[in-house]
């Protein structure tokens, strides 16, 4: 019996440390295969999302880069049409200028031509024209309609005031486009023109 107690004892004694390293040991490796099997498990998942999130960013920016062709091409064409508008707005206020700037000399527009033109580009300039465009426009206009409702040549500083109507309005339509909000240059608001018998 001493014999039996003794082996018990020894048994215990060294399979007691044995058991449990043995148990440790194996658990680490378990642990470690779970954790293992788990990583990979969510690096799937992960891969999945970056690859998901991907394709939606570059579909997002497939779009975005469409819309914004589609909008640069829309503005460029109503910045060029807005240009083009202005320049058919001053065409027949210039006819009159030469017309008052050189009395007798060849008769370039017609009053009725004159006023159709002026209504037809008054409702243009409302849709696209800003505030200041329109009002410059309407000034310049009035006191060409004025001299040429009176029929009768333009006098030297009728001719003045339409100059400097004139550069009012082109100030205003370039500041509108973006070409420039400066000021013109001085010569532009009164150049010193020959009028005509001077």
């Amino acid at each position: 019996m001493e014999e039996l107690k003794r082996y018990i004892l020894t048994t215990a004694l060294i399979g007691g440390p044995l058991v449990a390293a043995l148990s440790a040991w194996l658990g680490k490796l378990w642990s470690a295969r779970i954790l293992q099997r788990e990583r990979a498990g969510h690096e799937r998942s992960l891969e999945a999302l970056r690859s998901s999130l991907k394709a939606d960013a570059d579909a997002k920016i497939t779009e975005l880069t469409a819309e914004f062709g589609l909008f640069r091409d829309v503005a460029f064409g109503q910045h060029k049409a807005k240009v083009e508008l202005y320049r058919q707005a001053i065409g027949p206020f210039i006819d009159l200028f030469v017309q008052g700037r050189w009395p007798g000399s060849q008769i370039l527009i017609t009053w009725p031509e004159f006023e159709r033109k002026r209504l037809f580009l008054s409702a243009d300039l409302a849709f696209f024209a800003s505030k200041e465009v329109f009002e410059a426009f309407d000034a310049m206009y009035a006191l060409a309609a004025r001299g040429v409702s009176q029929e009768r040549d333009a006098t030297p500083e009728e001719v003045d005031e339409a100059v400097i109507l004139g550069a009012r309005f082109l100030q205003a339509a370039r500041a509108d486009v973006g070409l420039s909000d400066s000021p013109l240059p001085q010569e532009l608001l009164a150049p010193p023109l020959p009028r005509k018998g001077s």
